[in-house]
């Protein structure tokens, strides 16, 4: 095609102008929702976050939707924190309304014009419904808000349907004044056909996500799904009513329509657009690579993983000592997506040790069967450092080591010289039990006598490493049917060999 060709334009009444009028929207409404995602998730939740006292540490963002990863300090008052779930909505009403009334106005072009008033539908429209839907979903923000303020969800459902009523009539409005520039519009029929080229398409991005697979989740398709519905619903009163309800002010058109230069212009941004999602972002949630903005408040570490495994490694001493080391190895769940195992890693070497601490009493404390009191009175040496959990080995584990009198425990040599040291599984207690992962006993001035490990069946476990000549001997336990519910150490003093 000659550079002359590329710089004709496209008759919008024909077959072929209206067919890259609807690839247009198609390309203007993909590109609309990544820019509208990204307002929402930074300039509103992030932003105002941070204005507030928080940390926006991570950010993901899609044409279908997005998140902010934010922490707020204890104490914040229940309303700063609903305004922070509405902050959102709010930033993207205020940018679409003044698009609208402002920006719009002042726009020459035709690509230029339609651009803008798909951004101004998708930050209108698409707020306005997630008013509605976001109170019908546990994580979405209304739903929040609603129970932050301590309001009816019913009061956002009603504030979201008329919004979404007038916008998407005044959207309508708009798009009829903008098409009539461009095509003859001579009647009733013409200007449906005109709203129809500019519902359509969204629709048709919506309603596809049911038949591409996307690695969407089950909660993101439902509310695709009503999304959907609504915006249909809504469209069609406009497309079938707006006519008979408004007085159309029709003008004399020259039939031109958009330049196929500046068509393959938005063409090139549109796959920039598509490239920055997929490369930074990633796909869908479960697979988001994401934005980490800065490392995250320690804080939240537990949040990103679950502590329910460790490795134990007790020191006997004659002199009626425990040494008692607990290392806690943080697990990922395989859901995790790549932004979830980046904020984890960023915690390697800034453990949230006061959590930590907490966890390791309990540890103990559920070992020897310590009361509470007791448990609040131990205190440990904490550094980070490494172990093997089954055949891996973790470089930065939580090790949290304490030394506990024979007497603390309710242990002490008998008359003879024995100590019958017993130890229970600090994680098979609760409804949800673990097991440990890795049991070491070592002993300084004692002669071994024997042992027992009984698993739930009651069998004996054998010891899987470890030698008694060289004082010492351990558990590596696969999973938590095999392991032992307890351990008991037979030992004796030297003098009665």
């Amino acid at each position: 095609m000659s550079r002359m060709d590329l710089k004709r334009d496209v008759r919008l009444g024909s077959k072929e102008g209206a067919l890259l009028f609807m690839a247009l929207v198609i390309i203007f409404y993909t590109i609309a929702r990544l820019l509208s995602v990204g307002m929402h998730e930074v300039l509103g939740h992030g932003l105002f976050a941070e204005a507030v006292g928080g940390e926006f540490y991570a950010t993901y963002i899609s044409p279908s939707g997005g998140f902010a990863a934010i922490h707020m300090p204890a104490g914040t008052a229940a309303w700063v924190t609903g305004i922070i779930y509405m902050a959102g909505i709010m930033v993207e009403l205020v940018v679409g309304l003044v698009i609208l009334f402002l920006v719009l106005p002042r726009m020459k072009t035709f690509t230029k014009s339609l651009f803008m008033i798909v951004l101004a539908e998708v930050m209108l429209v698409h707020s306005s419904l997630y008013i509605v839907l976001g109170t019908m979903i546990p994580e979405g923000d209304t739903y929040i808000a609603a129970w932050l303020f301590g309001i009816p969800k019913g009061f956002f459902v009603i504030v979201g349907l008329v919004l979404s009523c007038l916008f998407v009539q005044i959207i309508s409005l708009k798009v009829i004044d903008f098409i009539s520039a461009h095509m003859i519009i001579r009647d009733d029929k013409a200007a449906r056909k005109g709203l129809i080229l500019f519902w359509l398409p969204p629709l048709a991005v919506i309603w596809s996500s049911f038949l591409i697979p996307s690695g969407a989740s089950a909660a993101e398709m439902k509310y695709a799904f009503y999304y959907g519905v609504l915006l249909l619903l809504l469209t069609l009163l406009s497309i079938f009513f707006i006519s008979r309800i408004f007085t159309l002010k029709f003008r004399i058109s020259d039939e031109r329509g958009p330049r196929l230069d500046r068509v393959t212009a938005a063409l090139a941004i549109f796959v920039v657009a598509l490239v920055i999602w997929m490369v930074v972002f990633g796909p869908s949630r479960s697979a988001a690579h994401g934005l980490l903005l800065k490392d995250p408040p320690v804080e939240i570490e537990q949040s990103y993983t679950n502590y329910s495994v460790g490795n134990i490694v007790i020191f006997i001493d004659a002199n009626g000592t425990l040494d008692v080391s607990v290392r806690l190895k943080g697990v990922v769940s395989d859901r995790s997506s790549p932004l979830d195992r980046k904020i984890y890693e960023s915690f390697d070497n800034r453990p949230n040790w006061p959590y930590f601490e907490d966890s390791a009493r309990v540890t103990v404390a559920n070992m020897f069967g310590l009361n509470e009191s007791q448990a609040e009175n131990i205190t440990f040496e904490t550094s980070v450092g490494g172990g093997v959990w089954a055949v891996e080995t973790y470089g930065y584990a939580r090790n949290l080591d304490t030394t506990l009198n024979f007497s603390f425990v309710g242990f002490s040599f008998e008359s003879n010289g024995y100590l019958a040291l017993e130890i229970n599984d600090p994680w098979m207690v609760g409804s949800n039990p673990g097991y440990i992962d890795g049991i070491e006993f070592r002993w300084g001035n004692l002669t071994f006598l024997n042992y027992t490990a009984q698993n739930y069946t009651g069998h004996n476990i054998s010891y899987h490493y470890g030698n008694v000549s060289q004082s010492f001997i351990g558990w590596q336990n696969p999973d938590i049917w095999t392991s032992p519910t307890s351990y008991t150490i037979l030992l004796r003093t030297p003098q009665y060999k």
